[in-house]
């Protein structure tokens, strides 16, 4: 009975020890934070904050919103975007958002993980045009036949951003002379004389810019491509 009694102790203690060995191996094998992961679950969204609530940008311009979702560490940190206000703003999957029209706008994100909300409110204006500014103000010179590319550039009413309708559109005085492609600037010289190339912003069209446009024969002293010189 004594040997039955002290066989069956050693047994047990080979058994603890097996088993306190296992347990070793298993936590040096597996990553603590998967350990910790694995016996508290994923960290869940409790909040999100969108950054600004305030965006005012112009039609046209694009600016971007942030997100801090709360915990920092949570597992599931996608969100989606949805907007409001017809069509003054656009929204796209990364928080960009473009002003279309003019007027109030809401873009609001939502969490994936317990659907958090947080909206962003959005002002869309209009920067007008102030100014033309053109390449050659104070004319060209061209020869019969040729052709010269002229450039303008709209100045938004705020420096800082483009004008909402940069478009321009392109007129000749006098189409004899001179003409000029209406959505560029390209002049083609026809006859001698005096042409003005006027740029016109169409977002009102009150702003101008002109280039005066001198045609002259085609001679020995202007070969070699000379017409192509500014005043």
């Amino acid at each position: 009975m004594k040997d039955f009694c002290f066989v069956g102790l050693w047994a047990l203690l080979f058994a603890v020890a097996c088993t306190s060995a296992g347990l070793e191996g298993f936590e040096q094998m597996t990553p603590p934070a998967q350990v910790a992961q694995a016996a508290s679950g994923p960290v869940r969204v409790r909040s999100v904050d969108v950054n600004p609530r305030l965006l005012e940008l112009y039609v046209g311009q694009t600016k971007p919103l942030t997100v801090t979702i709360f915990p920092s560490d949570a597992t599931d940190q996608s969100v989606r975007w949805t907007h409001s206000g017809g069509g003054v703003a656009y929204v796209d999957k990364e928080g960009n958002v473009t002003g279309v029209s003019q007027g109030w706008a809401a873009i609001t994100v939502h969490t994936i993980d317990g659907d958090y909300q947080s909206t962003a409110r959005v002002k869309v204006s209009v920067n007008g045009v102030a100014s033309v500014r053109l390449s050659h103000p104070d004319g060209i010179i061209l020869t019969r036949g040729e052709k010269f590319d002229l450039s303008a550039l709209a100045i938004g009413e705020d420096r800082s951003a483009p004008p909402s309708k940069p478009a321009l559109k392109w007129s000749s005085s006098d189409t004899n002379i001179a003409t000029v492609e209406a959505q560029r600037g390209r002049v083609r010289a026809l006859n001698t004389g005096t042409a003005l190339i006027t740029v016109t912003s169409e977002a009102d069209g009150t702003k101008t810019a002109v280039c005066p446009v001198t045609v002259l024969e085609a001679g020995p002293a202007c070969e070699g491509g000379v017409g192509f010189k500014d005043l």
